[in-house]
Formats: C-alpha cells, structure tokens, sequence
C-alpha cells in the first residue's frame, strides 16, 4: 500500500483532541498543535503515534478500502461455509485490524474529541460534588 497520496495532505488532525486534558486545546475549539513541554515522553509518543498511523491510514485509496471489503467478506464466507484454514483464520484477522485502521484514520479524531468532552464533563462532576460537601461543611458550622 502507498505512503502517501494527495489525499492524505488534506486530512485534517488538527481538530483532533487526541492528547490528555493537560494538553487540550483552547476553549474556542481551534486545534494546535499540542504542547509538548507538559506532556511525558510517553503521552508525546503515543500522541505522535495516534497521529502517524491516522495519516498513513488515510493514505489507502478507495480502491484498497474496497479490495478489503471484498476480501473480509470472501474470508467470511468461507468461514461460515466451514473450509476457513488457519492461513485464512490470521489474513481475516489482518484485514479487520486493516479496516479498523482505516475507520480510525476517519472517525478516530472525533471520537477523541467526544472523550475528552466526556473527560471535562466527569471532571466538572467531581467539581460540583467538591463544592456540594465544602458548601455543606462550612454551613453546618455557622449553624451549630
């Protein structure tokens, strides 16, 4: 498969929120490049990597994505049809890992970007829940 096409210049990560909440990016929702010098050397890589592989998921064409399709589905029917070998057991197992790659190059930013809303959501929970008992604390004080 190719490395590079001309549509993977115009994929756009950039709106993708793929690194943790100490790295996310400004609240008007524009994308950045995330800012290294507070991630670890571990979160940096795996951002990186979530990155690399999403652009060189994006690289296949069209054409490759349906030879996929139509290979995982061949691979299907033998499998069902009870003369699936072990050979055809393991290139299923690489196709799917090959789509799921795919679909992650086209949806994994958003879904990114759902979790960390989900992340800034839960957070704000444990914010309330905080103030709740601080409020409750200080004002069974006054009252005693």
């Amino acid at each position: 498969m190719r490395n590079s096409s001309a549509r993977q210049q115009a994929f756009d990560f950039e709106g993708s929120p793929a690194e943790p909440a100490s790295a996310q990016r400004s609240a008007t929702g524009e994308g950045a490049f995330p800012n290294f010098e507070i991630l670890s050397t571990r979160q940096a890589m795996a951002v990186a990597s979530r990155r690399a592989g999403r652009l060189n998921a994006a690289a296949i064409s069209e054409d490759e994505v349906n030879a996929l399709l139509d290979e995982r589905s061949k691979l299907l029917d033998k499998k069902f049809d009870g003369k699936m070998t072990r050979a055809d057991e393991i290139r299923l197992t690489y196709v799917r890992w090959q789509l799921d790659r795919i679909d992650d190059a086209e949806e994994g930013a958003k879904l990114d970007a759902l979790e960390a809303l989900v992340s800034q959501y839960e957070q704000l929970q444990r914010d309330l829940k905080s103030l709740k008992e601080s409020i409750e604390k200080h004002s069974t004080r006054k009252h005693k």
